[in-house]
């Protein structure tokens, strides 16, 4: 319902154009990005990077690249197994423009 046509190359009402030529598990067009196709980059401005998985073998959804030591959209830099001073490693975190972790776990 999302979109005027389905087919590979056409746009849908919202002037996106459907580059995946196909539907999703669920039978949906995909509406919210201008190319599924990896490295395009969708409506939001965020590059599709879906071919990189984090450490825990997730895929990374909401950065702009899930490389490590890369920022994503919030200014965020995903920090992956980094040994501190005291020889402690962070496994896995998200420290913000400040250097504070925000997210993950460390050994302090």
């Amino acid at each position: 319902m999302w979109s005027s046509s389905s087919e590979k190359g056409n746009t849908d009402l919202w002037g996106i154009t459907d580059k995946r030529g196909n539907t999703d598990i669920l039978g949906n067009t995909d509406m919210w990005s201008s190319s599924s196709e990896r490295g395009n980059t969708d409506i939001w401005g965020i590059t599709d990077k879906r071919g990189n998985t984090d450490i825990l073998g997730n895929t990374d959804m909401w950065s702009s690249s899930s490389e490590r030591g890369n920022t994503d959209i919030w200014g965020k830099t995903n920090i992956l197994s980094i040994t501190d001073i005291g020889g402690n490693t962070n496994i896995w975190g998200i420290k913000d423009m400040w250097g504070k972790l925000v997210y993950g776990t460390a050994n302090i």
